[in-house]
């Protein structure tokens, strides 16, 4: 069984902005492994814990999928309330979590949670 999904290493400088630094250690990692370079890694990581929190930490207490919680009554609701209390907290801590892709609002958050899940579910082979 093979697992593999369109991932890369994300890099960039806690405190912000974009440096030599940075760019050094992106050309270096390029050449073995996909690699972006962000100058709001912070933000980067907030995004990445809004998903995860919402998607990941619920379906293990849940004890089943995104797709399975979510149809529940009260599961988007639930999720809905999980990743606003995240957000907040990343706002309140001075964060701006990225935009990732089309991601504007916590209905497109739910929605490329899904596509995540797809994704790294179909490209599961044995």
């Amino acid at each position: 069984m093979s697992k593999s999904n369109a991932g890369y290493l994300l890099i960039g400088e806690l405190g912000g902005g974009g440096s030599e630094r940075s760019e050094r250690v992106h050309q270096w990692f390029i050449r073995a492994v996909n690699v972006n370079v962000t100058p709001n890694l912070q933000g980067a990581v907030w995004s990445k814990l809004l998903l995860t929190s919402s998607v990941t930490t619920l379906g293990a207490i849940a004890g089943q999928t995104m797709r399975e919680y979510i149809d529940r009554p009260g599961g988007r609701e639930l999720f809905y309330r999980t990743y606003d209390e995240a957000l907040s907290i990343a706002l309140a801590s001075g964060v701006r979590p990225e935009k990732k892709g089309s991601i504007q609002s916590r209905r497109d958050a739910t929605d490329e949670a899904f596509r995540a899940k797809r994704m790294i579910c179909c490209s599961v082979r044995s």
